[in-house]
């Protein structure tokens, strides 16, 4: 879009978004606050996706995933964080009864305690179709949550090695990513899984690594 409006792609440099890891960080205290409050058992695991409702989160995906995985006898509760994620939508409603998966499904609504939440989810999934940097990916991995995303936007770029890459808007796919994940967290356990997502957000896109990147063009621009 730049490059159409004659920007000169030869000047072009990306600063990813940056975060505080003080705020943003594994808490064990924090864990079973909302999960107590959501009724989750201790050993339950709990997917959660923390996006608001719009066409471009495809939460249809997400859904038809759920049901996939329920056929298979692999049942996951699953919490829906985000402003539009309450029984007051109707449409959202009509998908939940459509793909029966009702018992899958927490609402939870709007949170602004993005750091509780996260601790408490044991998978992220981002089944979005369209996002830029979404920064509720590396929220999650900063506190030792790993991700199942679409490959769209930088979504592979920040997960790296951390998480499940899938198609977006591939129901399947999806299911797939998730069952591999729960499989990796069986195998490799929750805080080992943890720990290499944090330091994946801490090596690359934490608020120092921002701030100097952006010192650092400043000054050039000014010697140039």
């Amino acid at each position: 879009m730049h490059q159409s409006k004659l920007y000169r792609a030869d000047r072009f440099e990306v600063i990813p978004n940056g975060y505080n890891l003080a705020v943003l960080k594994p808490n064990t205290e924090l864990i079973h606050t909302l999960r107590d409050k959501w009724e989750v058992l201790p050993n339950e695991k709990l997917l959660g996706s923390i996006a608001r409702w719009h066409p471009m989160k495809d939460h249809k995906s997400l859904f038809k995933s759920l049901a996939i995985m329920n056929k298979k006898g692999l049942f996951l509760r699953c919490v829906l964080v985000g402003d539009g994620m309450t029984e007051e939508n109707a449409e959202l409603m009509r998908l939940i009864e459509h793909y029966d998966i009702a018992q899958n499904i927490i609402l939870a609504g709007p949170s602004d305690d993005i750091p509780a939440v996260m601790n408490a989810i044991d998978i992220n999934v981002l089944s979005s179709y369209v996002e830029a940097f979404p920064n509720v990916v590396s929220e999650a991995m900063a506190c030792g949550t790993p991700c199942v995303v679409t490959d769209v936007g930088d979504t592979a770029w920040i997960v790296g090695d951390t998480g499940c890459v899938v198609p977006p808007k591939n129901a399947a796919k999806l299911a797939e990513g998730i069952t591999k994940m729960l499989k990796t967290l069986e195998s490799n356990g929750r805080e080992r899984i943890g720990i290499k997502c944090r330091e994946r957000i801490a090596n690359n896109f934490s608020i120092e690594i921002m701030v100097n990147n952006y010192v650092n063009l400043w000054e050039r621009v000014v010697i140039q």
